[in-house]
């Protein structure tokens, strides 16, 4: 219930303009739900995750993470340096086989550097490598190598 409230009151201090103070206000919070969150992130409003794996989550140095970003971490994720996110992009590193509905997750990588665009969707224990695009709207369901471009 405390990560809960902690989730919704870092939204409610995302800033409206490109405020240093208002970014790190922002980030103490998340850091404080057990984000693990690097130097100079800004994560935009809307942003949501599995209070209860907030652990699992990790954000590397002078990434930017767009409005309406979902995490449901029910493993690791890992975000490198310099990555940016477009809005609504959804990260999800756990489900169910559909033969017989057995639950499996695993860890997401994403590397430095890479490019969400607007909607995009991971899902499952993959690898995105450094510095990859993934064109907006796109499902990726297995691992990117570096420098790849994906849509």
């Amino acid at each position: 219930m405390f990560t809960a409230m902690l989730k919704l009151f870092a939204n409610l201090l995302t800033p409206r303009k490109n405020c240093r103070r208002g970014w790190d206000r922002k980030n103490y919070i998340l850091r404080r739900a057990g984000i693990s969150i690097g130097k100079n992130v800004a994560i935009d409003r809307g942003f949501d995750y599995l209070p209860n794996n907030a652990a699992n989550i990790k954000i590397a140095d002078h990434a930017v993470i767009g409005i309406n970003a979902k995490f449901w971490n029910y493993d690791k994720i890992t975000i490198g340096e310099f990555c940016m996110f477009a809005a609504d992009v959804t990260l999800v590193n756990g489900g169910h086989e559909t033969s017989d509905l057995s639950p499996f997750s695993g860890p997401l990588v994403i590397g430095n550097g890479c490019f969400l665009g607007n909607g995009a969707r991971l899902v499952g224990a993959i690898n995105i490598g450094e510095n990859a695009i993934v064109g907006a709207g796109s499902l990726v369901l297995r691992d990117v190598p570096p420098c790849a471009i994906v849509a």
